[in-house]
């Protein structure tokens, strides 16, 4: 029996992957290879790495940076031996109107001797591996096209179904649409997210090898420089502990999607987004609050979560999150069980 079920839901995965195949294989495989060659035409034709610029060589070689508007000067006594660290930070509430005012209020900290930070808060903030930072824009934009095909394969997928009469078909298989729906779920939440995780881990296995090739080039030593700067296994918890954190977040967003697709006659899109702006002018218009749409935007999709999976700081917005996402999939298998017609 249970050999039946798994079956059944490797089948749905694999009809899913088959008929959506451009959109969630081939854009994620084709992204990473055209990250790829950018990154080897820049290396080859302008010894650089063009998602980051002239700045690569900086956050690589750790060379003296400026960080926001603080300043660090180190002065060295040459008869002591010994040396003095002073950190010029910008004091809160200072002005901002230009990037470069002194009149702005500041505060001179000297720091005692070569006082670095404890190795714990290095590693826990990444600082002692800044090529995770480079790779992570690799993250940043597969991550940021997976949520623009994911979206369009929820407001697709149970409306086209609907649409080409294919329901006909698989209403007449040993399926449930329980089943039809929570498949549908999974590959937005589970399935594609791996799939563009892997292609972008693919293309960050490459621009590490293209950044050794630019460093060699450079006269640098590559092993230090690159492979001393990066740790390919933060990299990859923190892409996969990050996208676990938000599916849990964004799974109410997401059965939203396939409610309107299961509910839309002409447009998906303006079925889903019309209530939901409906909703929040009401509510401002009637009641002058905006909880309606602190809540909207607390679950919507945000490409640059990163990081190891953290404890959400609003436990109860989590678990009713997850308990809307519930009532929302059943909405989507009464429709389409009941209203399949367009």
């Amino acid at each position: 029996m249970a050999s039946n079920s798994s079956s059944r839901w490797f089948t749905l995965v694999q009809r899913e992957l088959q008929e959506y195949r451009v959109s969630l294989l081939w854009t994620p495989l084709l992204a990473a290879l055209a990250i790829c060659v950018l990154v080897l035409s820049s290396v080859l034709l302008a010894n650089r790495i063009a998602a980051v610029g002239q700045g690569f060589v900086a956050v690589i070689t750790q060379e003296e940076q400026i960080s926001g508007m603080n300043i660090s000067i180190q002065i060295d006594d040459d008869e002591d031996g010994g040396s003095l660290a002073y950190r010029i930070e910008r004091a809160e509430g200072a002005a901002s109107e230009e990037e470069w005012n002194f009149s702005r209020k500041w505060t001179f900290q000297p720091r005692a001797g070569n006082a670095a930070p404890a190795d714990s808060e290095v590693v826990s903030s990444g600082a002692a591996y800044p090529f995770n930072a480079v790779l992570g824009v690799i993250s940043v934009l597969m991550t940021l096209l997976l949520l623009i095909v994911v979206v369009n394969y929820l407001l697709g997928c149970l409306f086209d179904d609907r649409r080409d009469r294919s329901i006909l078909f698989w209403k007449s298989m040993p399926v449930s649409e329980w089943e039809v729906v929570l498949t549908k779920l999974a590959v937005a939440l589970v399935v594609a997210p791996a799939i563009f995780i892997g292609a972008a881990l693919v293309a960050q296995l490459v621009c590490t090898g293209l950044s050794m090739v630019l460093m060699w080039r450079m006269d640098m030593d590559p092993g230090e420089q690159i492979l001393g700067n990066v740790h390919f296994g933060q990299l990859l918890l923190q892409q996969v502990s990050g996208w676990l954190f938000t599916a849990l977040w964004i799974a109410p967003f997401y059965a939203w999607l396939l409610l309107a697709s299961a509910a839309a006659r002409r447009s998906p899109f303006m079925t889903a987004a019309l209530p939901l702006v409906a909703i929040v002018l009401a509510e401002e218009l009637v009641f002058g609050s905006d909880y309606l749409r602190s809540a909207i935007t607390r679950h919507l999709p945000d490409p640059t979560v990163s990081g190891s999976l953290p404890i959400p700081a609003d436990l109860t917005s989590l678990l009713l999150g997850l308990v809307c996402t519930a009532v929302l999939v059943a909405g989507a298998v009464w429709l389409r069980r009941h209203r399949w017609e367009i």
